[in-house]
């Protein structure tokens, strides 16, 4: 069973390791180097950072970032194969609806690589549209990358009726 709980300190390491073990793993237009920098990141920086908890180990997480008149940005830190694919979108759904209700968001973006063919197909999988080509889009180990942006329209998540209710 899966948990779902707010941002703690205990889950910071283990959050580290998920993007330590992952070349060219950038969040924003960050380049993370430390843990202490991960930490300032999704404490400072984040908002309403949700973690997964599969087992007592965490899998990932997943944040908001850049509030504008009813959008955001969400990131989204995920173990690979820690679940099932079908788990994993069901339950990265539900953290969507979430944000959309607490929020009271109209619109989620989300911009990756344009080379994670994972992500892009993951973004798909969730509901996300609209896809646009941003070439030469950020500056990555020395030279310009392309990356691509897709959005989600608050009324086109297709969901089941779920809650986070317990969550802070």
């Amino acid at each position: 069973m899966i948990a779902i709980e707010p941002l703690q300190e205990i889950h910071i390491a283990p959050l580290w390791e998920i993007i330590r073990n992952k070349p060219n793993y950038f969040i924003e237009e960050l380049e993370l180097d430390k843990i202490s920098e991960l930490n300032y990141h999704l404490f400072n920086t984040a908002t309403d950072v949700l973690v997964g908890i599969n087992g007592g180990q965490v899998i990932g997480c997943g944040y908001l970032t850049n509030f504008e008149d009813g959008f955001a940005e969400v990131s989204i830190i995920t173990k690979r194969h820690s679940l099932h694919p079908k788990e994993t979108i069901l339950h990265l759904k539900n953290s969507l609806s979430y944000y959309f209700k607490k929020h009271d968001l109209k619109f989620i973006y989300a911009i990756t690589q344009a080379s994670n063919k994972a992500v892009l197909r993951l973004m798909k999988n969730l509901g996300f549209a609209g896809f646009q080509f941003l070439p030469d889009y950020k500056l990555i180990n020395g030279r310009l990358t392309d990356f691509i942006l897709g959005g989600l329209l608050r009324e086109n998540l297709e969901m089941e009726e779920f809650s986070y209710e317990n969550i802070s």
